[in-house]
């Protein structure tokens, strides 16, 4: 998450990138199956700019409290 708020990323994407670090464990990737849908180029757009590298030990990684406000706002959001 602190990759995509450095990257001056909207809350939407922060929000996105906590579920998916939440996520994570549980998903493989099986990004083919999907190429024909509307969000994904937004996905491999994601992945590419922030998810992989966030593999990286060496960057310094913000606490998950700084981003408790971002995520509440997004989340707490009735669905359009």
């Amino acid at each position: 998450m602190t990759r995509v708020e450095t990257d001056s990323a909207d809350k939407k994407m922060i929000a996105a990138e906590f579920a998916a670090s939440v996520l994570q464990p549980y998903v493989r990737e099986e990004r083919d199956k999907f190429k024909t849908h509307r969000w994904y180029r937004f996905c491999a757009e994601f992945c590419e700019r922030w998810d992989q590298a966030s593999f990286d030990p060496n960057y310094k990684t913000l606490p998950l409290s700084h981003f408790e406000p971002v995520v509440r706002e997004v989340f707490s959001r009735p669905l359009p």
